[in-house]
């Protein structure tokens, strides 16, 4: 008996957040037996696209596809070649972000698109980068 507190914090290569996890629960009485079945939701899109404003693009350009109305759980990818998939995506609204230092310009480019996403559909978004301030 006591009170307990689960926390997991799941992540990708290069140590990027990918979900916060935590539950706290109480357990009473002289022979508890407690389950926990914990997972991060999963759906059937798919949410998709590429970086634009420049020629070429490191592979370690950090999206991320954040949850904004009946949506849950933040997820991050690395873009390869500037291109980007999240698969498994529940139904909601999303912003896909992405900010990154450009070492030519000396100036942190972002890009930013807000998406729906319908259960099982396929979305494709291309994030243009543009130096912030303009």
């Amino acid at each position: 008996p006591g009170t307990y507190q689960l926390s997991r914090v799941l992540r990708l290569e290069g140590g990027v957040r990918l979900q916060d996890l935590s539950l706290r629960f109480e357990v009473t009485g002289d022979e508890p037996e407690v389950r926990l079945d914990l997972c991060a939701p999963e759906g059937s899109a798919s949410v998709s696209g590429r970086l634009t404003g420049q020629d070429e693009w490191p592979d370690d350009v950090q999206v991320a596809l954040l949850p904004v109305e009946g949506a849950t759980g933040t997820r991050v990818v690395l873009a390869r070649d500037g291109a980007f998939v999240f698969e498994g995506v529940p139904a909601g609204s999303y912003m896909v972000t992405v900010t990154r230092w450009d070492e030519r310009s000396g100036q942190h480019l972002t890009g930013a698109s807000r998406v729906e996403v319908g259960e099982g559909g396929r979305i494709e978004v291309d994030l243009v980068l543009a130096a912030q301030g303009r």
